[in-house]
């Protein structure tokens, strides 16, 4: 009986975590807080209560470094870009989500991050706070794309920020 309930009730979890995301585009988002220049956390009332308040968004498409770097250069600019992020929705008016899927995490949503109409992400890139991504078919990281020309392979060593 035991194995029927959590079957039902893992099931359950997993088609409302499937209804969570049928819109891929919100509007008007409100901004609780950000942990570095691509993960922040928002809320919105047409998002299903099953992904948890805050909802974390992840920017779709890039890297920024992380707060938790060993590098010291890379911590640095995790600062900058947290700020910078702070500061532009501070003073913006407006916060939409675009394209929204499932991240790969299970309170996650990737997506195109808009504040006032700008892409956040172009934002980021155009400041050095940034750089674009692709992934193979895997999913696994395989190149940081720079500037559209320069492409660098990824290495299981940490992307250096101070060469950038």
């Amino acid at each position: 009986m035991k194995t029927i309930t959590s079957i039902l009730i893992t099931l359950f979890l997993l088609a409302s975590h499937q209804m969570a995301f049928a819109s891929s585009n919100y509007s008007s988002v409100e901004y609780i807080s950000n942990y570095d220049a691509d993960t922040i956390a928002i809320s919105h009332p047409d998002l299903h209560p099953l992904l948890g308040i805050p909802i974390k968004v992840r920017v779709n498409g890039i890297d920024s470094p992380e707060i938790r770097s060993k590098v010291p250069c890379n911590k640095e600019t995790a600062r900058q870009g947290k700020k910078y992020v702070a500061a532009k929705i501070m003073l913006s008016k407006r916060l939409d989500l675009k394209n929204g899927k499932k991240g790969k995490y299970f309170n996650r949503i990737i997506c195109d991050f808009y504040i006032d109409g700008q892409n956040l992400a172009d934002a980021l890139i155009k400041n050095r706070l940034a750089i674009y991504y692709k992934k193979n078919s895997k999913g696994k990281l395989e190149q940081y794309i720079i500037k559209d020309k320069i492409k660098i392979k990824f290495k299981k060593k940490e992307f250096n920020w101070c060469r950038y």
